[in-house]
């Protein structure tokens, strides 16, 4: 007996969305148009990642999360 692998919603939908970008371009298309045409619903579909590409100013906010602004200013402060 043979099984075929059965396409996950998220494949599904990332092809879709492959596709779309591809042929239409990535800023003329919407959510809605992928959801629609891989008939796959909303809910099941999660966004990961960024496609925004992380900064300078990212890295070190991730580094300074843990001090207080107040801390920061003051160190600033006494750089001059």
């Amino acid at each position: 007996m043979k099984t075929t692998k059965r396409t996950s919603n998220r494949e599904k939908a990332l092809n879709t969305a492959e596709h779309l970008f591809l042929t239409k371009g990535f800023l003329f298309t919407s959510m809605d148009e992928i959801v629609a045409e891989s008939k796959v619903s909303k809910t099941s579909i999660v966004l990961e990642g960024s496609i925004r590409k992380r900064t300078e100013a990212d890295r070190v906010a991730e580094e300074l999360e843990n001090i207080s602004v107040a801390k920061l200013l003051e160190a600033l402060m006494r750089r001059g």
